[in-house]
Parts: C-alpha cells; structure tokens; sequence
C-alpha cells in the first residue's frame, strides 16, 4: 500500500473513531438502562482509546510533501448521519453501529495485509490489534 493511501486510510479510520466516540459518549447521558450505559460507556473509552492510537500514528505515516487530505466525499457519511438519528440503543441504531465497526475492521485488516511487517511493523501491528478490538466490540448489547 502507497504511504499516501495509508494516510488517508488512517485519517478515515481517525475520523470514523472519533465520530462513534461523540455517538456512544453522548448515548451514555440519554439511556436509562444501566446495562446500555455501561455497554456504551466502555464503547465510548475503547473508540478514544483508538483515537489516541491513530493520532500518535498519522503523523509518523504521513509523508511531507503528499497531499493525504481525503479525495473523495467521506464515505462514512450516510451510516454516522442514520446513527446519529436513530434512536440511541434501537435496533436501527445498533445496526448502524455494528456496520460502522465492521467498515473499521475492514480498514484496519487491510493495513495489516497490505502493509509489509518490516517495512511498516508498526502500522501492520496496530491495523491487527485494531482489528482484533473492534471484533470484541461488536458483542452484542444484552436486553
């Protein structure tokens, strides 16, 4: 993989991180049922705790010189606008938010196919580990 699709890759996954952490975070104040809190509370740590990770990353990846703004309109546009309108802990909502985290997922196992171990070991090592917390979070919230 190019350096400057990585970038953009990692600047969509930093951006898709940070708009589930506003979600879950804001969802915490609005559910009555302390077990949702307590499921989207922890979402909402986990979701900050890969912004912090994909923001110590991103600088180190992207290359001076190259233009890694987003090309194209953010393709996570219509799944965090459904998110955001559905009704926090609905089934329409969870929907939006397990496929919001299987595009993460996606994203992060292709940093750690396409990007070779001893060129970029860090990036390969955090697209797994990434990908790996994301498949934990999709556990169901239990009614």
């Amino acid at each position: 993989m190019h350096l400057v699709d990585l970038a953009r890759q990692l600047g969509s996954a930093l951006s898709l991180e940070s708009q589930l952490f506003d979600v879950t975070g804001r969802w915490i104040h609005v559910l009555g049922d302390t077990g949702a809190v307590v499921y989207f509370g922890d979402r909402c740590a986990r979701h900050g705790d890969h912004m912090q990770l994909l923001s110590e990353r991103l600088p180190v990846v992207n290359t001076p010189g190259f233009d890694a703004a987003p090309t194209a309109p953010n393709p996570h546009d219509a799944t965090m606008t459904a998110l955001r309108s559905a009704i926090p802990g609905s089934d329409d909502a969870m929907s939006c938010y397990y496929g919001a985290l299987d595009t993460l997922i996606e994203i992060y196992r292709s940093w750690d196919t396409a990007t070779d171990p001893l060129v970029d070991g860090p990036t390969a090592h955090l697209g797994a580990r990434l990908a790996l917390e994301c498949v934990t979070m999709r556990t169901p919230l239990e009614a």
